[in-house]
C-alpha cells in the first residue's frame, strides 16, 4: 500500500500583495507632508493672497497720495508737464504712452473718473503720479516720477506655495511607489519561498516513513533555504545574491526528481522520467546548487501536474558553448504561442490549466526562470516537435576539475 498526501498547493496559498493597517497607516504617514501642503496651499491662495494684494495695493495707494500732496505743495517736482490737446509740453517730451488725446477718464484707469484732482498711471518704467492743475492750468497734469512698487507679492508667494506643494506631492509619490515596490518584492519572494518549501515539506512526509537518509538530505536542504530567507530579511528585503561554486548538476537533478519519483511511477509507470547523459560526461555547472534544485523541482512539478497524464516526460543533459543543459521534454498538451510569452510571469496560468481546475498558482516558473536567470543562466521553453513541450536549463559551465560542493 502506496502513502499518498496531499499536494504542495495544499499547504501554500499564493503570497499577493496586500494593503493592511498597518501598510495603510505607514502610507498615511508618508503622504500626511503632501497633504498638509497642498491645504495649507489651498488655504493661503484662497484667503491669505487676496489679503496680501489687498496690503500691498493700499500702500502702494498711500505712498501715491503722499507724493501728489508732495507734488501739489510744489509743483517743481514734476518730472514732465502734459496739456490735453497738446500732449507732453516740458520735461519728457518723449513719451509716447502720453498723446494729446488722451480723456481725463484715462488718466485714472483705477475710479476712471472725470474730474478727479490726482491720480496714478501704471507704465512700463514705473508709476506716474499726477496732480491736475487749476484755474488756467485745469488743462494740465502735472506728472512725477517713482518708484513705487507695483507689484504684488501674493503672485509670487502663491506660485511659490504652489510648486512646493506640487514637489511634496510627487515626493509623496515616489515614496508610496517605492513602498508599494519594496512590499511587493518581499511578498514575491516569500510566495517563491513558500512555494520552494511546499515539495520537499511534502516528500519529507513520505521519506521519514520510508526512507530515513533522503529525509535527512530533503531536512539539510530546507535548513538552505531557511538560510536563504533569512538573508533576505537580513538584506532588507532583497534577494541574496547566489553562489558561485561548481557543482554537479546531474546529481542536482536527481535530488530534485527523488521528491516526485514515486509520483511519476503511478503516472508513468515503472520507467518514470528517464535521464540521458553524454557519454563523455559533462563539466560541473558553476553556480548555486540550492537554486538549481529549487529550479529543476519546479519544473518537474509543472511537468507532473500537466503533462505526465498525456505521455512520457524525458529528461537530457548536454553541453557546449562553456554552458551545461538540461531539456525536460514532455508529450503534454503544450502551450500555445499566445500563453508561450507569458508562462514565466508571476501568477499567471494558461486558460487551459484554469479550465482543467489543477492545482497551482503561477509561481513555480517564475521562480524558476529567476533563480537560473540569477545564476547567469537561461530557462527557455519550446514546442516539441510532434507535442508537448521542452524546457531547457542553461547554466554557466565551470572547469572540468573544478572540486565540486
Amino acid at each position: 500500500m502506496k502513502l499518498r498526501f496531499p499536494g504542495p498547493d495544499r499547504f501554500f496559498a499564493p503570497a499577493r500583495p496586500r494593503l493592511d493597517r498597518r501598510t495603510l497607516f505607514n502610507i498615511a504617514l508618508i503622504c500626511a507632508p503632501a497633504v498638509a501642503g497642498v491645504v495649507l496651499s489651498a488655504v493661503f491662495i484662497a484667503y491669505a493672497a487676496p489679503r496680501i494684494e489687498n496690503d500691498a495695493g493700499a500702500r502702494a495707494r498711500a505712498e501715491s497720495e503722499e507724493v501728489a500732496a508732495k507734488l501739489r505743495a510744489d509743483r517743481g517736482r514734476a518730472a514732465f508737464l502734459w496739456q490735453k490737446g497738446v500732449g507732453v509740453v516740458s520735461g519728457s517730451p518723449s513719451r509716447r504712452e502720453y498723446p494729446k488725446d488722451m480723456a481725463w477718464k484715462d488718466w485714472n484707469p483705477v475710479s476712471h473718473k472725470r474730474g478727479t484732482a490726482w491720480g496714478w498711471l501704471d507704465t512700463p518704467r514705473g508709476r506716474d503720479v499726477w496732480i491736475r492743475g487749476d484755474g488756467a492750468d485745469y488743462q494740465r497734469a502735472y506728472v512725477a516720477e517713482t518708484d513705487i512698487s507695483t507689484g504684488c507679492d501674493a503672485l509670487i508667494f502663491s506660485s511659490f506655495t504652489a510648486a512646493m506643494a506640487a514637489l511634496l506631492a510627487f515626493l509623496s509619490f515616489l515614496g508610496v511607489a517605492r513602498t508599494l515596490a519594496g512590499l511587493k518584492m518581499r511578498d514575491d519572494f516569500l510566495a517563491a519561498a513558500a512555494h520552494d518549501l511546499a515539495s520537499p515539506l511534502v516528500a519529507m512526509r513520505f521519506a521519514i516513513v520510508s526512507d530515513p537518509q533522503a529525509a535527512l538530505k530533503l531536512d539539510e536542504r530546507l535548513l538552505r533555504i531557511v538560510g536563504n530567507i533569512k538573508d533576505f530579511l537580513k538584506l532588507g528585503g532583497r534577494r541574496p545574491p547566489p553562489a558561485k561554486e561548481p557543482f554537479d548538476f546531474a546529481k542536482a537533478y536527481e535530488e530534485a526528481y527523488s521528491v516526485f519519483a514515486e509520483e511519476f511511477r503511478d503516472v508513468l509507470g515503472e520507467v518514470g522520467v528517464p535521464v540521458e547523459t553524454p557519454p563523455e560526461g559533462m563539466p560541473p555547472a558553476l553556480g548555486d546548487e540550492t537554486l538549481a534544485v529549487q529550479a529543476v523541482w519546479n519544473i518537474l512539478a509543472n511537468a507532473l501536474k500537466y503533462a505526465a497524464p498525456y505521455g512520457p516526460v524525458k529528461a537530457a543533459f548536454s553541453s557546449s558553448g562553456g554552458f551545461v543543459r538540461l531539456e525536460i521534454a514532455d508529450r503534454g498538451p503544450g502551450i500555445s504561442g499566445r500563453d508561450a510569452a507569458r508562462v514565466f510571469d508571476r501568477y499567471w496560468r494558461a486558460g487551459t490549466a484554469l479550465r482543467t481546475g489543477r492545482g497551482g498558482f503561477g509561481i513555480g516558473l517564475c521562480s524558476a526562470k529567476e533563480a537560473v536567470v540569477s545564476m547567469g543562466g537561461s530557462l527557455e521553453l519550446r514546442p516539441n516537435p510532434g507535442g508537448g513541450s521542452i524546457f531547457a536549463i542553461s547554466l554557466p559551465a565551470a572547469p572540468r576539475h573544478a572540486p565540486l560542493v
